[in-house]
């Protein structure tokens, strides 16, 4: 949310005026403030809103990258934490302009304010912590608490996970000609062994033959589905095992 001429707005709004100070959740520290080359603190976090949620399912987020003097500590940012920041520029990426991120930049450690863990009257300020700054209102006090409620109720919302994956439904076996296709299969390996063999195997093949011929025409479409399916594989193996 932001607080643009006495008027609180979402963040989505506020964001856009660089002079308006915007009051949002940290969801997440994606990186904490570190010293940079250029002798300036340099952190990343995402922020968030009532505004960024549609119930309880968020659809929106804002990425904010933080750059403050290097004259003292950088300011500790955590999860849960409200932050006060008192104006954002907006930079565009050059390849894919509707992928922006927004930038808050100061030459004044003040200029951010840290509510600690959405404590209305605990704030970090530059690399301490210590008492609500005087330009922050009661009502500013009262906006901080209800957000901090609201972003503790999201918190507890369980989010519904995702919708299981159901597995395509298995198309019936045609059983006549899945048969079939084995006694050829048997027919076929009996021509491929040797005539010492064939003797061996001949009463195998005479029997799984005939189990075969007598699953084609007892039933289409067996009971028990899994079992027929093994029932010839096993034969098969057999067969094939003992010549």
């Amino acid at each position: 949310m932001a607080c643009l001429n006495d008027k609180f707005v979402t963040l989505a709004e506020g964001i856009k005026e660089p002079s308006c100070n915007v009051y949002a959740v940290v969801n997440c520290v994606v990186q904490e403030p570190k010293l940079t080359r250029r002798k300036t603190h340099h952190g990343i976090c995402i922020l968030i809103d009532h505004s960024c949620y549609e119930g309880s399912v968020k659809r929106e987020e804002f990425c904010i990258q933080i750059f403050t003097p290097s004259k003292s500590c950088a300011v500790m940012i955590e999860n849960g934490d409200i932050l006060l920041l008192r104006g954002i520029t907006k930079q565009q990426c050059l390849k894919n302009p509707e992928k922006s991120e927004f930038l808050f930049r100061s030459d004044n450690e003040n200029v951010m304010v840290v509510f600690q863990k959405g404590q209305k009257d605990v704030v970090r300020v530059g690399s301490g912590i210590g008492p609500v700054p005087q330009d922050i209102t009661l009502e500013n006090q009262r906006f901080v608490e209800s957000l901090n409620n609201w972003h503790r109720h999201i918190k507890m919302v369980p989010f519904p996970g995702p919708a299981p994956v159901k597995s395509p439904a298995r198309p019936p076996t045609n059983w006549p000609l899945k048969l079939k296709q084995q006694l050829a299969e048997l027919d076929l390996y009996s021509l491929s062994l040797r005539p010492e063999q064939q003797s061996q195997a001949s009463c195998l093949l005479a029997e799984a033959t005939a189990r075969i011929r007598k699953l084609i025409n007892i039933e289409k479409t067996p009971k028990r589905q899994n079992d027929r399916e093994n029932e010839c594989e096993n034969l098969s193996k057999k067969i094939k095992s003992e010549s």
